[in-house]
């Protein structure tokens, strides 16, 4: 992945959710008949000076979000990112505003994910930057690792 020696990348580790049935007006004892898996996300960004309401257009761009495997639904109780084999940032998913089944059944009660969606349940908010050159892996008990490169700037 490019990253800009000026900026970096912000670098948020999350779980994917693969949505395997539709999901309009799921309640939440409904939720879990809608998830095909789970993965580990990587989303790198353009840092922003602020975390409520960045410029989408501005902050991603093409190539900056690694998926890991989907395996069977399960919530890890953290998520670690290691840069060059340390572990530079981790996060509990009870930092989360809302549980999974509570955030399907709250999105389900105004839009339908369809099957085949993949949904991001949220970010860390402190995620840290990365530079060119780093070697980034995120581990999670229970999922397989996601791991990618860094390179110099981008065009």
């Amino acid at each position: 992945v490019p990253v800009s020696a000026d900026t970096g990348l912000a670098a948020s580790t999350t779980l994917a959710v693969l949505i395997a049935r539709d999901t309009g007006g799921v309640t939440r004892s409904g939720v879990a008949d809608c998830l095909g898996g789970v993965a580990l996300a990587l989303d790198l960004s353009v840092p922003a000076s602020s975390y409520y309401r960045p410029a989408v257009a501005q902050k991603n761009g093409e190539g900056r979000l690694a998926l890991g495997d989907f395996v069977a639904p399960a919530m890890p109780e953290a998520i670690t990112l290691f840069a060059d084999g340390k572990p530079v940032h981790e996060w509990s998913l009870e930092r989360l505003v809302r549980p999974l089944d509570v955030l399907v059944a709250d999105l389900g009660a105004f839009l339908t994910l369809k099957a085949g969606d993949v949904l991001l349940i949220g970010l860390p908010g402190d995620a840290p930057v990365i530079r060119p050159g780093q070697t980034l892996r995120v581990v999670a008990d229970g999922l397989p690792e996601v791991e990618i490169a860094t390179s110099g700037e981008y065009a």
